[in-house]
């Protein structure tokens, strides 16, 4: 009788050992992913702001953090709005004696858009955004602020016509966020 291979032998999962190891190892990518991509991000807008000393240790720092690995591991929305917010602002912050451009600007809108997408609460982050963009860059404002807010337009705009179709009105992003503006209307599943 031939013995069977050792990679062969299944468990009570019925899983193989060669299966196991290539389920931990998808676990493994799965956690350093995320949190290699947002520690990157983390240093080199520290990098930016702070010089290269101050982006290596930003991103040593945040990749060590107890509270980072664990939420790189979780597949949950902030671990994306946190990635695509750190890179719009990584697009939006320049070095001490760089102007700020429109496309960069454009750039940050767009990501902050998908941030938004992601989870709603940014919206308010794209406002005080906007306001943060008209103070900083005083001699072009208002087109600087347009860029960064047609640049969440973009983003937005699909999944509100989307959301126009089905639920028959205007719903940025959520429909329970209609009912808690009263301007915009009641809630979608309200009307009649």
């Amino acid at each position: 009788v031939e013995e069977p291979h050792q990679a062969d032998i299944q468990d009570a999962s019925g899983m193989t050992e060669e299966e196991r190891k290539l389920e931990r190892s998808q676990v493994v990518r799965g956690i350093l992913g995320p949190l290699i991509a947002i520690a990157v991000l983390i240093a080199l807008l520290a990098g930016r702001t702070g010089g290269a000393q101050v982006g290596a240790l930003a991103g040593l720092l945040w990749s060590v953090y107890p509270m980072a690995v664990f939420i790189a591991g979780l597949v949950y929305p902030e671990t994306v709005a946190t990635t695509l917010l750190a890179g719009g602002v990584l697009s939006m912050v320049t070095k001490a004696d760089q102007e700020l451009g429109p496309r960069r600007i454009f750039i940050g809108g767009v990501l902050f858009g998908l941030a938004a997408l992601t989870k709603p609460i940014v919206l308010v982050t794209i406002a005080a955004t906007t306001l943060w963009i008209m103070y900083w860059s005083r001699a072009q404002r208002f087109s600087l602020a347009a860029v960064f807010l047609v640049g969440v337009a973009l983003s937005l705009a699909p999944w509100t016509a989307r959301n126009f179709f089905v639920h028959g009105g205007l719903v940025i992003v959520e429909p329970r966020l209609v009912g808690s503006l009263p301007w915009l209307g009641e809630f979608p599943e309200e009307r009649p």
